[in-house]
């Protein structure tokens, strides 16, 4: 993704900024870990609900974000935790470590891409008229059927802090 195309991406910047909030990064990756939810998926739900937008179950279908999120994203993140195990035995291992940790960040900027792509390039992402935590509530629940996962405790909350206000 080139510096405009990032500088123009409202959902990598909401994403960066909302991640960096006392208690997101830490739901977030209690959610891919122990639920086995896209992080990516989740924040784009919750920016689509302050864009007063809903989401189509079919978006999450599509071929190219899917192929780039399991066959890209997904094996590259499991040698990131491979290597980041024998990393913690083996200190010579930390330049390889910092690098696939470099290289799955810009995967994941490539994949918000390609879902801010998706929601502004065609029809589905609906603008709606609901409340910001009940259009947040239904995008997320749109998702979850979509990898057949559950509300949760860790879902919740996350949810509560995207509908807080910043101090």
């Amino acid at each position: 993704m080139s510096d405009r195309q990032s500088a123009e991406n409202s959902l990598w910047q909401f994403a960066v900024s909302f991640y960096s909030r006392p208690q997101v990064a830490q739901l977030c990756l209690q959610l891919q870990s122990e639920q086995g939810l896209a992080v990516n998926r989740v924040l784009f739900c919750l920016w689509l609900a302050q864009q007063k937008q809903g989401v189509v179950a079919e978006l999450f279908n599509d071929k190219a974000l899917q192929h780039w999120h399991y066959e890209r994203l997904l094996p590259l993140r499991a040698l990131r935790y491979s290597v980041r195990e024998e990393y913690q035995q083996d200190s010579r291992l930390e330049a390889v470590y910092a690098q696939l940790k470099q290289a799955e960040l810009a995967c994941e900027k490539a994949e918000l891409q390609m879902l801010y792509d998706l929601a502004t390039a065609n029809d589905l992402c609906p603008a709606l008229s609901l409340p910001g935590d009940d259009l947040a509530r239904a995008n997320l629940e749109v998702y979850l059927e979509t990898v057949q996962g559950h509300w949760s405790e860790w879902l919740q909350r996350l949810l509560d802090l995207s509908t807080e206000t910043e101090d």
